[in-house]
């Protein structure tokens, strides 16, 4: 039969597609892989921590040295952040992590057998350059390809592998640190790396949201068909079809009118957050050094530290909190989805706050050292919801971007920390945690102005008219049929 036939097809959106596809093997690829990258990598950030003792004792390092060693690293963390979301928006999510994870583990090995500080210094910092470039790229390719009433998990998992990693670390180096140099640990923690490298070069596709925004539709659809087809063993019925996106993945556009309030005052949050957490975080081993908390016992700013690292009993303390922190931030992301995401980090935050001005009244660094164990925990809490709400309230094109910027305003404002911490709280250590206290409580109500949340809402995709019907996909095409 030949001649003109007016027929109807069903189109559905990529929204849709990835509704439709369900929560199941598929994306548990995704995440474990997410997973193992957080894993790895806060591995390598947290034994920096732990052996700035023995970092100090190596070299002989002043405090100059020390303040240089400390403020060098955020600087290359900063200067990623700025540029790691952009690329990733721009060639892919996937093939930057594969490129980053390699030159990660490149740079640290060569850093590690550096006999000069300062060329260990260099080699270190070129590796921490990249690690902006993998964790809110791997959490943007996991959250684009899971339902929305499943996204809570891909956070929970990738926080829970982060507590894991401290734990693994003061684990390793609470039974080994007298055995082994801290070179050798670093070495052995710098293996794990290897496995993300793997799974992302060779068993990870490309996020078909990010495809479907380049124009590369038939790629995208089919990963979407294999997404659909490995979680319920049948392919998709109908043809997906994108809009186009009117963002182009310029740091202008997450101040554009629709997102402008949203992203003052998340700024403003991750800023207070991160002058908190980041003079704590180098503050830590330096009060857990000694029993600094103690009226008795006040260092002062030229302070020395002996040639050991960390005492085992604080080390051992350490491991209890960072193992309680995991539950804490399961029951975060479980309370995120049940009241939103902004009412779960307020609530978060301020619980951080009230354990901080806490430690006002601690005298002993095993507790003390449990307590800032917590606040980190409720802390990774609050910032794994709020990395949540950024994903979903930011469009594709500008997803990852948005992600790198508030992680750079957090690298941006660490450099404050040494600065803080040396200067500032060594001998005044109450103060520095009332303060800290009040300004955490101060952070929540900020963030509590931000007027709506993004709790089981479809991600802003190349898709603009989300919550349209399949039914409004639906084209009319001329066939000729034989």
């Amino acid at each position: 039969m030949s001649g003109g036939a007016l027929l109807k097809r069903h189109y559905i959106s990529v929204d849709n597609a990835v509704e439709h596809a369900g929560f199941g093997i598929a994306q548990i690829k995704y995440i474990v892989a997410a997973a193992v990258v957080f894993f790895t990598e806060n591995q390598i950030a947290m034994s920096t921590v732990i052996f700035l003792p023995n970092i100090k004792c190596q070299w002989d390092l002043d405090r100059r040295e020390v303040l240089i060693l400390l403020l060098s690293g955020t600087v290359s963390g900063l200067i990623g952040s700025m540029i790691g979301g952009k690329v990733a928006d721009k060639y892919g999510r996937r093939k930057i992590i594969v490129y980053s994870i390699f030159l990660i583990i490149f740079f640290n090995a060569l850093a590690l057998l550096q006999n000069s500080f300062y060329l260990y210094l260099i080699m270190r910092n070129a590796g921490h350059l990249f690690v902006p470039f993998t964790r809110p790229t791997a959490t943007c390719l996991s959250l684009e390809v899971t339902p929305r009433r499943y996204r809570y998990l891909v956070k929970t998992f990738l926080a829970i592998s982060t507590k894991c990693a401290a734990v693994v670390v003061t684990l390793v180096c609470s039974n080994f640190m007298d055995d082994l140099k801290w070179r050798d640990i670093s070495f052995y923690l710098l293996l794990p790396c290897f496995v993300p490298l793997f799974i992302y070069a060779f068993l990870i596709p490309e996020s078909p949201r990010y495809l479907f925004l380049v124009g590369s539709e038939i790629e995208g659809a089919a990963i979407l068909e294999d997404i659909h087809r490995t979680n319920k063993g049948e392919p998709l019925i109908h043809p997906i079809k994108a809009k186009q996106d009117p963002y182009r993945g310029r740091f202008k556009d997450i101040l554009s009118q629709e997102f402008e309030r949203t992203t003052y005052i998340l700024s403003i949050v991750f800023f207070i957050k991160s002058f908190v957490m980041s003079t704590l975080h180098i503050v830590m081993p330096l009060l857990l050094k000694g029993n600094y908390c103690s009226p008795s016992q006040v260092p002062t700013p030229d302070m020395e530290l002996k040639c050991t690292g960390l005492p085992k009993h604080s080390l051992h303390s350490l491991m209890k909190g960072y193992s309680l922190g995991v539950g804490v931030i399961i029951m975060s992301m479980i309370l995120s989805q049940m009241i939103g995401r902004k009412k779960s980090s307020v609530i978060c935050i301020i619980t951080g706050g009230v354990i901080a001005t806490s430690c006002v009244l601690c005298q002993g660094k095993d507790m003390l050292a449990f307590k800032i164990t917590m606040i980190y925990a409720f802390h990774h809490g609050a910032l794994s919801i709020l990395t949540l709400f950024i994903m979903e309230i930011y469009p594709t094109s500008i997803r990852a971007t948005a992600a790198s910027v508030f992680h750079g305003v957090t690298h941006m404002v660490s450099l404050t920390g040494p600065f803080t911490a040396v200067y500032g709280v060594l001998g005044h250590e109450q103060e520095f945690f009332a303060g800290s206290g009040a300004l955490l409580i101060l952070t929540a109500l900020i963030l509590n102005k931000i007027k709506h949340d993004s709790l089981n809402e479809p991600l802003k995709e190349s898709v603009m008219e989300f919550y349209k019907e399949d039914s409004d996909w639906d084209i009319e095409l001329d066939y000729d049929m034989d």
